[in-house]
């Protein structure tokens, strides 16, 4: 192996890889960026560090590519180190819950098992989603006349859970569309739209924090192409990262979970997720209100039967839905403003503000 010298442009040049096994080589811990990796390797050469690896030819066959370095197990290992986090994380939270519910609160045992019955149904796959909504909607109605307070409470926290642990609970489909049809259902237009649009803003920004602090590893090894898909989508929307995110939200393009997963990893911060979830979702939050304001009257045995009224409302929500896009979209066609620039030699001249412009045409 050649000798490294104490010259961080040379360092610079060394990949990742054979930054982490320099390293090792020398005892020191090879985790954080390349900044780090390149910093913390300097210091060791420039202070004269003695190397402690045994054999010097496997650590050089190793940064040569003629010996694999089986990254795939320490992969795996790391995914289910985290898993195994989040998994305590969300029995913990459910612990928690439930010891709220049952033993803080002065609702009666039997007013909260018949609701704590038709949660349990939300899971039960022998039932149409139409059944689900429907028993939970009745249960619901019934202890909202005399508990509205831990109504909210219960859907609050259900919600977030669904919303922050949803790596875990993928397997459960339409639980928050669910939550959200029957608080249009029990609280009106405005106060359930309200609450429904805090709910799927402070959910995702939970499943930012989870997947930013310990959830990386499980997110990349359960995800990782669908996570470049939706980076690729952020560097095509030169708008900013909060329209990049609301974009992500409003077109069925990427699963909502997959945007809370991929946020964090791909450099999207924290202010423009939310602002980008709140306004994107918001059309989502307005259609299933609305059809959970439909479900007032109805008889449940009759089935989903909507008022002409309604079912044209819910058409003009409908249409409204791709609208942002196409109004983009014109305004770039009208302006140029978002245009590709053209490139002369594969470089773009910079002006004196620090943007980018394209040379002139000849």
């Amino acid at each position: 192996m050649a000798e490294l010298h104490a010259d961080r442009e040379a360092l610079s040049k060394l990949t990742i890889a054979d930054l982490k096994l320099h390293l090792r080589d020398y005892g020191l811990p090879s985790g954080g960026n390349k900044t780090d990796l390149i910093d913390r390797l300097y210091d060791a050469i420039r202070q004269g560090h003695k190397k402690h690896s045994p054999k010097p030819e496997r650590r050089s066959a190793r940064l040569q590519g003629k010996e694999p370095v089986d990254a795939s197990k320490q992969q795996f290992r790391g995914f289910l180190q985290n898993l195994l986090i989040i998994i305590l994380l969300a029995v913990l939270y459910c612990v928690a819950f439930y010891f709220v519910f049952t033993k803080v609160s002065d609702v009666p045992a039997a007013d909260r098992q018949k609701l704590y019955n038709a949660a349990l149904d939300l899971g039960n796959e022998r039932l149409t989603k139409w059944q689900r909504v429907m028993n939970l909607k009745l249960a619901a109605e019934q202890f909202a006349t005399t508990h509205p307070l831990w109504v909210v409470s219960l859907m609050t926290g259900a919600y977030i859970f669904f919303q922050t642990f949803a790596v875990l609970t993928l397997w459960i489909p339409g639980t928050t569309t669910a939550i959200t049809v029957v608080a249009g259902a029990l609280f009106g237009w405005w106060p359930a739209l309200a609450l429904c649009c805090v709910l799927s803003t402070v959910g995702p920004m939970c499943a930012y924090g989870l997947f930013y602090f310990v959830g990386r590893p499980v997110a990349l090894y359960l995800g990782s192409g669908k996570i470049e898909k939706f980076k690729k989508h952020v560097h095509e929307v030169r708008d900013g990262h909060m329209m990049a995110v609301m974009f992500g939200r409003v077109l069925p393009v990427f699963p909502n979970f997959l945007v809370s997963m991929a946020a964090p990893i791909v450099g999207i911060g924290i202010l423009p997720f939310t602002l980008g979830t709140f306004i994107g979702l918001i059309p989502n939050n307005m259609m299933w209100v609305t059809v959970g304001l439909s479900l007032k009257n109805l008889d449940p045995s009759a089935g989903l039967k909507l008022p002409a009224s309604q079912m044209v409302l819910l058409c003009v929500i409908a249409m409204c839905v791709p609208l942002p896009y196409l109004i983009r979209r014109q305004y770039e066609t009208k302006t140029g403003l978002f245009k590709k620039k053209k490139r002369h030699g594969g470089a773009v001249a910079p002006t004196k503000g620090g943007t980018a412009e394209p040379e002139a045409e000849e």
